[in-house]
């Protein structure tokens, strides 16, 4: 057994795509309309005034004059009727792609606000690890202030990611 793929799976899975938009079911059955009003059309001609094939140029010009004042109307009102889905369907679409837009804009700013906490609490951790002496009161005191930044950061970040976790609390 084969199984397909490439450019023929790809092609099928555009066609069930195209299958389940309801504009594709739009488009059908206002050709679907235009189609049966050109046969009924066609039926109600013969029916009146008798068979279409006649061999004089006269009766295919009247033929014609009726053809196209019988669906000309119903025709432009069906191409209007596929231009309001249209612009109906673009417009959807358009929302669908700014609410998409909004939600990366939100991610990317999240994303930018979390590399910048990332980037403090290296440089507060550098600190932190950096040796200080017991005696001096200056060194002790940016420690410990280290050490709160840290902690500051570290709420922070998780506020930002928004998950709730116990902090690790270093004792001094």
């Amino acid at each position: 057994m084969t199984s397909s793929s490439g450019p023929e799976s790809s092609t099928r899975a555009a066609m069930r795509r195209i299958g389940k938009d309801p504009l594709f079911w739009y488009v059908y059955g206002i050709f679907g309309i235009g189609l049966t009003a050109l046969l009924f059309a066609i039926y109600a001609y013969v029916e009146h005034f008798g068979s279409v094939f006649d061999s004089d140029q006269e009766g295919w010009g009247q033929f014609g004059d009726y053809l196209g004042g019988t669906l000309n109307p119903l025709l432009s009102f069906l191409s209007l009727v596929l231009f309001v889905i249209s612009l109906l369907s673009q417009r959807l679409e358009l929302k669908e792609a700014r609410e998409q837009m909004a939600e990366q804009a939100k991610e990317n700013a999240t994303s930018a606000r979390l590399n910048a906490l990332s980037t403090a609490l290296d440089a507060t951790n550098a600190m932190i690890a950096t040796p200080f002496s017991m005696t001096a009161g200056r060194d002790r005191f940016m420690h410990e202030t280290a050490v709160l930044r840290r902690e500051a950061i570290l709420k922070e970040i998780l506020t930002t990611v928004d998950v709730s976790v116990p902090l690790y609390t270093e004792e001094v």
